[in-house]
């Protein structure tokens, strides 16, 4: 029987951005079929952030086609 991961504590996360730069976070989002939060959490991972990998699965439990 495999071991369940603890689950960590979430918490809001809040940034004031032009809405340009909103635009195109919501465009790579919408290419990619993810939401804004996992294009952030990729983001946030290219810089050198540890965003573990289960966390860059979309949640919303639907899928783009």
């Amino acid at each position: 029987m495999p071991k369940h991961q603890p689950v960590e504590k979430e918490v809001p996360i809040q940034v004031m951005v032009p809405s340009d730069i909103h635009k195109q976070v919501a465009l790579i989002g919408i290419e990619n079929g993810e939401s804004i939060r996992t294009v952030v959490l990729r983001g946030l991972k290219a810089i050198g952030v540890d965003v573990p990998d289960d966390q860059l699965v979309d949640r919303r439990g639907r899928r783009r086609a």
